[in-house]
């Protein structure tokens, strides 16, 4: 049976309500409410193709205290297989500060710290490839993990036969403080690419998205799918054909882990052998409908509730 595998974050999220004083706010703020789940947009990412019954494994790097030992135990109770996971003593697990304002839980902002994903190996990327098979589909995060790692799990991921996606979560310039040449070997080695819309505005300052899918394909030759929040998704496919997808109509709550849920019914359709369009429609309804529930993952869907948007996986 094939693995997609997740190569990012594996997070605690720690969120926290405060009081609204405006955006423009800037003294002490105390937390009146707290709430602990887990996090990190990779791990988001397999906890949606796990639910829709998928085979789903992490691999990373965590530290031996609590926060990664909770942050594991959230993946094991989505079914994720974590035996790649290496444990090092001397790292700090990564966590994530999230803050909310008021009743109505306007987003302030959001903190990852520390991160134990930059201490990456090439003994550690040999030992995660290890577990890969020639079937295997690999989903590689731009984002808090140095691209030199990132470059290093996907040749030799590449030379195994593997399928790698890559998710940019964040501006590799602007935020990662990478190079745009490091950037461009590492999408040379995807078989598609997953942006969203910010994330390319450092290397893209004056596209628009059409402008942007069509750089990118030009450049890559491959599949790419840039995520626009609530204006949903735009598509080039292999043809060179560019379509776009809006969201699928529901009640908003939160929308953090939108993106993730995205990916995730994206990756599994293309796995299971479904048409780029028909994943992008799968992928769509997995990102709206975990917008309906409070947290990252509490709202993402399970095979079953599928039902009620009437998607037929009439192409297995």
């Amino acid at each position: 049976m094939k693995t997609i595998w997740g190569f990012g974050t594996a997070t605690i999220d720690i969120r926290i309500k405060t009081a609204d004083y405006g955006e423009g706010y800037k003294d002490k703020l105390l937390s009146q409410e707290m709430s602990i789940c887990g996090g990190g947009a990779t791990a988001n990412f397999l906890s949606q193709i796990a639910r829709l019954g998928g085979n789903a494994g992490y691999i990373g790097k965590t530290g031996t205290d609590p926060f990664g030992e909770f942050a594991l135990r959230s993946l094991s109770e989505e079914k994720i297989n974590i035996s790649a996971v290496i444990r090092d003593t001397e790292q700090i697990s990564p966590f994530n500060l999230a803050v909310y304002a008021g009743d109505l839980k306007r987003r302030v902002g959001g903190y990852l710290l520390p991160n134990a994903l930059t201490n990456i190996t090439c003994k550690d990327i040999s030992h995660f490839t290890s577990f890969m098979k020639s079937d295997d589909w690999l989903l590689i995060e731009v984002g808090e993990i140095p691209l030199t790692a990132c470059l290093d799990l996907a040749r030799k991921a590449k030379c195994k036969g593997v399928k790698i996606a890559i998710d940019v979560d964040l501006d590799p310039i602007k935020q990662c403080r990478e190079k745009k040449e490091d950037i461009q070997e590492l999408f040379n080695c995807c078989d598609i690419l997953l942006p969203n819309k910010s994330s390319l505005k450092s290397l893209y300052p004056e596209y628009e998205i059409h402008e942007m899918l069509q750089a990118l394909y030009d450049m890559y030759h491959v599949v790419v799918i840039i995520t626009d929040g609530g204006n949903g998704s735009n598509v080039i496919e292999i043809s060179g054909k560019i379509l776009h997808f809006p969201c699928v109509k529901t009640l908003v709550v939160d929308t953090v882990g939108a993106g993730d849920a995205f990916h995730g019914g994206v990756i599994w359709a293309m796995a299971e052998g479904l048409s780029i369009r028909k994943a992008v429609e799968l992928g769509t309804i997995c990102g709206s409908h975990n917008c309906m529930t409070f947290g990252a993952r509490g709202g993402m869907i399970s095979s079953k509730e599928l039902n009620q948007y009437k998607f037929e996986i009439e192409e297995l």
